[in-house]
């Protein structure tokens, strides 16, 4: 086509200024292959850099390469799919994601109740950082039955993503409580393996 792909650019202009020309216009779904591949790449850049297509677009790739062509299919896809997972997520992230660790932090578990632990008010740390815990109303239940003395494990790092930024999470875990003889009678009442039905 004679342009370049614009870099990180998340404004439909600077897609639309790519030199799109009405000399490509083919009554042929397959003609032009070469042309419609360097325009699904470039309506691809667009989806991972979350544009979605306006109007403009559309009649412009609707004009070149007519109603069953391969870059048109594709960008109707986008059309139809990109709003709806726009908004999809109750907790939408901003479009910008601060810089500060902690605040990535704080956005990843905002639909949970979460404190924030400073490193520099205990005695023996080494580090000053911070440690943002959450947990839901049943983990608490069961760190309230926890057994004083018991070992608890941290397990991690896991990596969560918010848009192209990623933070580390650490989980706590503890061997599982052995199951009460009211449980254990339930369970064996209820458990059909294949050795019992035969």
């Amino acid at each position: 086509m004679g342009g370049t792909l614009p870099g990180k650019t998340k404004t439909v202009p600077a897609y639309s200024s790519l030199p799109y020309s009405n000399k490509y216009v083919s009554g042929r779904v397959y003609a032009l292959l070469k042309q419609q591949q360097c325009i699904i790449d470039v309506l691809e850049q667009m989806e991972d850099n979350g544009v979605c297509p306006d109007a403009e677009t559309d009649a412009m790739v609707l004009n070149i390469f007519g109603r069953h062509g391969f870059p048109t299919k594709k960008l109707r896809r986008m059309t139809y799919w990109m709003p709806k997972f726009k908004n999809l997520s109750p907790w939408a992230l901003p479009e910008k994601i601060p810089t500060s660790n902690l605040e990535v932090a704080k956005l990843a578990v905002q639909r949970m109740e979460m404190e924030i632990f400073q490193t520099s008010e205990l005695r023996d740390a080494i580090d000053d950082t911070w440690i943002v815990s959450v947990q839901s109303a049943t983990q608490r239940k069961l760190l309230a039955k926890l057994q004083e003395k018991k070992t608890v494990f941290v397990e991690g790092a896991f990596t969560i993503w918010l848009r192209r930024t990623s933070i580390n999470y650490f989980i706590l875990r503890s061997d599982p409580e052995p199951l009460s003889e009211e449980d254990q009678k339930q369970r064996t009442q209820f458990d059909y393996d294949e050795e019992k039905v035969l």
